[in-house]
């Protein structure tokens, strides 16, 4: 798997991480209130969901401090992570929406701007 991917998958994991705690943490069961822990988590299924979730959290932060992004990444690289052609991200240089280093690299950080616009439909894993 490429670091490209491997970055996309992170991003993917901890954006479902955070929309399950949230998730978690706002659903109540029926016929009663939900059990509420010390950290906020609560919900139907108890104790032992926000333990799983608090667990995938902590794993991914885990891989992310020891798997660190590149800083700069090519344009074929942002294509791959943004799920768009390598044309469409030459329009988008061209256009200005991104801007190329003096290596002519594009900052991670332009890409990930990118990605969480609205209305960005390429983003996330690719489908098997």
């Amino acid at each position: 798997m490429a670091n490209q991917d491997i970055a996309t998958a992170v991003q993917t994991l901890t954006a479902a991480i955070a929309e399950q705690i949230t998730s978690a943490m706002l659903s109540q069961p029926q016929g009663g209130a939900a059990e509420r822990r010390s950290d906020g988590c609560q919900g139907a299924g108890g104790a032992a969901d926000c333990e799983v979730l608090a667990i995938a959290v902590r794993a991914v932060q885990l891989y992310a401090e020891t798997h660190p992004r590149p800083p700069h990444v090519t344009q074929k690289e942002a294509a791959a992570m943004l799920r768009m052609s390598e044309p469409t991200i030459r329009k988008l240089i061209q256009s200005g929406a991104l801007k190329l280093n003096r290596a002519g690299r594009i900052p991670i950080a332009q890409v990930d701007e990118l990605a969480a616009l609205p209305g960005t439909p390429h983003v996330g894993p690719k489908a098997t």
